[in-house]
């Protein structure tokens, strides 16, 4: 077994990790969530999945800021983080995506519809 602080990691099974959005949108940047995520993934067992969605702020950026900022001025500490696909793109980094790829989250099940908008994207990666 490995440890990764309180946590115990099993060497030999393939495991995942959802990447918890609730956890993670509220790291702010200075906080590093990428290299949090990457530690994460370097004491799975290859053969892991990582799985990731989450809000974004640059679909539908407009509305999202409006929203994000009435949230945050009643969360008082535990402010709201949204990142852009590029941003999100750095938690797969030294992974392989699962097609197809980090994409607007409808897009994940061919179930988009440009009339529905959901500011969020999707990936899922697997640990070599």
């Amino acid at each position: 077994m490995r440890y990764v602080g309180n946590y115990r990691f099993p060497r030999h099974r393939g495991s995942y990790i959802r990447a918890p959005p609730r956890l993670q949108q509220h790291i702010p940047d200075e906080g590093e969530p990428q290299q949090i995520v990457a530690r994460l993934m370097d004491a799975m067992p290859p053969g892991s999945y990582l799985v990731h969605s989450d809000t974004t702020g640059d679909i539908d950026a407009d509305r999202v800021a409006t929203a994000t900022a009435r949230l945050n001025a009643r969360l008082g500490p535990a402010q709201l983080h949204r990142r852009t696909r590029e941003q999100k793109a750095g938690y797969f980094t030294g992974l392989d995506l699962v097609e197809p790829g980090l994409v607007f989250l409808p897009e994940w099940r061919a179930l988009a519809d440009p009339a529905h908008l959901i500011p969020c994207y999707a990936g899922v990666a697997r640990k070599p």
